[in-house]
């Protein structure tokens, strides 16, 4: 058996698992404890965390909320022998974590805990013996042979596998043994080839050394014929070297003689040139004073045009200046015998304050209107905003019952349940149903405790989504829509009486620590708590303030309780399968946190509702009775500001007359003023003829510096004619001079270049007579050293042809 404490999640207290004799099942959904059991397997027998594929670090798996745990492991010692007790306590610290082993109640090793198990050929690391779920994929990447170890290891005694390896060594020492000895046979092979060709070589290696004999004094002759070669090679090279010095000294004379006539022309070219380029400086200074002349001349013309237009323009100006002055005079006479002829103003102001008065009273009349109409405002004001909280406040009701929807699409992954529940709606409103039909009963659904939250959720988890019917044919309807629509919905029958009282009376367990039953902790429709207690038996199910498992068991024993939930966890009582009490068991599972049955919804919203439409409709009334007693003020106002526009009119129009006449006969003055001004100005001002002495007078002066201009730019021009001829005949003689330069430089490049290529030829011949010379010197004493000559030598020399 495996007993486990604080271990992922199993909590306090111990929680005992004990396997039967022969194949066993752990079964249970997600949460429930089964990857746990297996990890607490691994780990309390000394097995490696990264053979879970899990976390790594020992503290991890210890509860969240907890500092130490253990898990004690039963092993069988087998027959006739007694149990083993191997136990791990674990335990969070600052650095970490530590863990103690124990074996049979004495302090061990985890190396003497891992040897024991060995022992017994239990194999952790082997996945053919324990595979965890996250090793699967590692499994089945396995290839044969892997598999075939990893079973006899698995199934067999420890000599098999080691008998294995012993047979496949000795196989593969076989097989390298005879690689060898064939090896051998073809190296014997091979060496007899060769002494036979050995054979055949030691016959030609005489005949060879004969040959090379006669080769050796061939080669002393050819090298001391090199010498010769070389020796004559050099004497020819130096008769050519010396041929070309004298070509050279001979050339540079001839070059000397050439320098001094080309040197004194250039310098004759340059002068010439020197003198054109003064000459071109000083037609460009005259080009400028003959421009600067031109534009004084064309400046000095514009003046006189300016000062004749001028002089011409005095008559016509003293004329206009008259025509002004007379008939200014006249619109004034006009202007004065206007206003001489225009009516008194009138007087209109008893008239508009008889008016003024009317207009008064009419505006309080309005006013006593306008406040009351603005009182039936504010009443309707008051009653729109009341009727917006109504109307927030039904929203919110439906919000409140969406919210609650879309939590139980999302938990139980019932999609298109909404759809479902339009549709029940619109079957039940139209009378299509044969008796009542509830639904979703996770809506319908009160909690009054909302700490019991998470226990009914739990509780009654898979009937949340289901619909509640009284009559058979109504749930099948449902069942068939949903089918139809594909929807993880279904319908529950309950056809008993849904008014009945429901016996759940938690008194009786008040010693044990219990506070209620499930049953009471919530209100819903009679019909939706008829079906849960009927398949949850939630009338059965007790609640406890805190976890007492003493007082648990006790109450599941002696009053065959089945479920038990208390702030922690949740106890469940399972009866064994044979029905004996002896081999029953208490299991514990953690709980989850509330995801539907939180907020209020059911049936108390929808009696909400109702209240809310009620006053909404009335506050509707209110408000359209508030707009008719507006519209009917607004009314009565209409003649009153139709009569108050009238004598408005009436008044604007008498004012205006006033205003017309006053303002005619005061515009007319200030025109007659002004004019009067304007012309004192005209007659002030001096006659335009006048000027004219003094413009002739410009006009002559002006004339006389015109003709000043004239005459230097055309002394300008004939200076620049007698430079340009000037500059002509430099340039025709620098030109010339240029060009005889450039040929008598050319003539001495072309004779320097020559220079230098004999140069160039004597310095390649006194190479190659250098090395020609030292050749022979090298080819000399290399047959010297290499090929001495001795009587018997030159004997045999003379035997040889010369020419080899």
């Amino acid at each position: 058996q495996v007993k486990v404490l604080n271990f992922m999640t199993y909590g306090e207290p111990a929680a005992t698992i004990k396997p039967g004799s022969r194949l066993n099942l752990v079964l249970g959904p997600n949460g429930t404890g089964k990857s746990s059991f297996v990890c607490a397997l691994c780990i309390g027998l000394g097995g490696s965390t990264k053979l879970l594929g899990r976390a790594d670090n020992v503290k991890e798996y210890i509860k969240r909320g907890t500092d130490r745990g253990w898990v004690e492991t039963t092993l069988s010692g087998g027959p006739r022998q007694p149990d083993i007790v191997i136990r791990c306590d674990m335990e969070k610290t600052a650095e970490g974590y530590t863990t103690s082993w124990r074996i049979n109640r004495v302090s061990r090793t985890k190396k003497e805990v891992t040897e024991l198990v060995r022992s017994i050929n239990i194999q952790f690391e082997n996945l053919c013996q324990f595979l965890p779920q996250d090793k699967v994929v590692e499994f089945a990447r396995m290839n044969e042979y892997e598999l075939l170890v990893a079973t006899e290891r698995a199934v067999g005694s420890t000599s098999l596998y080691e008998t294995h390896q012993t047979l496949i060594a000795m196989r593969a020492e076989v097989k390298q043994k005879e690689v060898t000895a064939q090896a051998q046979k073809q190296r014997l092979d091979q060496l007899k080839l060769e002494n036979q060709q050995l054979e055949r070589d030691y016959k030609r290696f005489n005949q060879r050394w004969k040959l090379l004999h006669r080769v050796d004094v061939m080669k002393k002759k050819i090298a001391w014929m090199h010498v010769r070669e070389k020796q004559l090679k050099a004497k020819q090279l130096k008769e050519e070297l010396v041929k070309a010095d004298k070509a050279v000294a001979q050339a540079n004379e001839e070059a000397k003689g050439d320098e001094t006539p080309a040197r004194r022309r250039r310098d004759d070219a340059d002068a010439a040139k020197r003198t054109a380029n003064d000459l071109q400086n000083a037609i460009k200074r005259k080009e400028e004073e003959a421009r600067l002349a031109a534009d004084k001349l064309e400046k000095d013309g514009n003046a006189v045009t300016e000062l004749r237009e001028r002089l011409d323009g005095l008559a016509a100006a003293s004329q206009k200046q008259k025509a002004e002055v007379k008939q200014l005079q006249d619109k004034l006479t006009k202007v004065e015998a206007t206003v001489e002829s225009l009516p008194p103003v009138p007087d209109h102001s008893a008239k508009i304050q008889v008016l003024q008065q009317e207009m008064n009273n009419i505006r309080d009349q309005l006013a006593h209107l306008e406040a009351e109409k603005g009182q039936l405002a504010d009443a309707a004001h008051n009653a729109r905003i009341e009727h917006g909280r109504l109307a927030g406040e039904l929203r919110q009701c439906d919000s409140l019952k969406y919210q609650r929807m879309q939590a139980l699409v999302q938990a139980q992954r019932a999609h298109g349940l909404d759809s479902a529940t339009d549709w029940v709606n619109r079957q039940r409103a139209a009378d299509a149903f044969k008796g009542e039909v509830v639904g979703p009963i996770g809506l319908e659904i009160k909690v009054k405790v909302p700490d019991c939250a998470p226990y009914l959720e739990q509780a009654a988890w898979w009937q949340l989504q289901n619909f509640a019917v009284t009559h058979q044919e109504d749930a099948n309807m449902l069942l068939a829509e949903f089918k139809r629509q594909n929807i993880r919905s279904s319908a529950v029958a309950y056809t008993g009486d849904i008014h009945a009282p429901i016996a759940s009376n938690s008194a009786p367990y008040r010693a044990y620590g219990v506070a209620c039953s499930l049953d009471e902790v919530y209100d819903a429709h009679p019909l939706v708590k008829h079906c849960l207690a009927n398949l949850c038996s939630l009338d059965k199910v007790l609640v406890m303030e805190q976890h007492n498992m003493q007082a648990i068991r006790a109450l599941m024993e002696q009053h065959h309780i089945g479920q038990v939930f208390t702030p922690q966890l949740k106890v469940s009582y399972i009866p064994s399968a044979h029905g004996g009490r002896e081999d029953a068991s208490i299991a514990t599972s953690g709980l989850f946190p509330s995801r539907v049955l939180t907020g209020a919804v059911g049936a108390d919203i929808d009696q909400r509702k109702q209240q809310l439409q009620a006053r909404l409709a009335q506050v509707e009334a209110s408000i359209q009775q508030l707009d008719g007693q507006v519209a009917a003020a607004q009314q009565r106002e209409a003649p009153l500001h139709a009569r108050l526009d009238e004598l408005s009119g009436h008044r604007s129009q008498l004012a205006k007359e006033t205003s017309l006449a006053s303002t005619k006969r005061a515009n007319l003055n200030r025109a007659y003023k002004a004019g009067q001004t304007h012309l004192a100005k005209l007659e002030a001002r001096a006659d335009p003829l006048a000027q004219a002495p003094g413009l002739e007078r410009q006009i002559a002066r002006a004339l006389v510096a015109h003709h000043a201009t004239l005459t230097k730019q055309i002394e300008a021009a004939l200076k620049q004619w007698q430079l340009l001829q000037q500059h002509a005949v430099a340039e025709l003689v620098w030109r010339e001079l240029d060009m005889q330069a450039v040929a008598m430089q050319r003539a001495l490049d072309s004779r320097r270049a020559a220079v230098r290529l004999l140069d160039k030829a004597a310095r390649a011949a006194k190479q190659r007579y250098q090395l020609a010379e030292d050749e022979f010197k090298r080819a000399k004493q290399v047959a010297e050293t290499e090929h001495p000559l001795d009587k018997a030598t030159k004997d045999r020399f003379a035997n040889m042809p010369n020419d080899m």
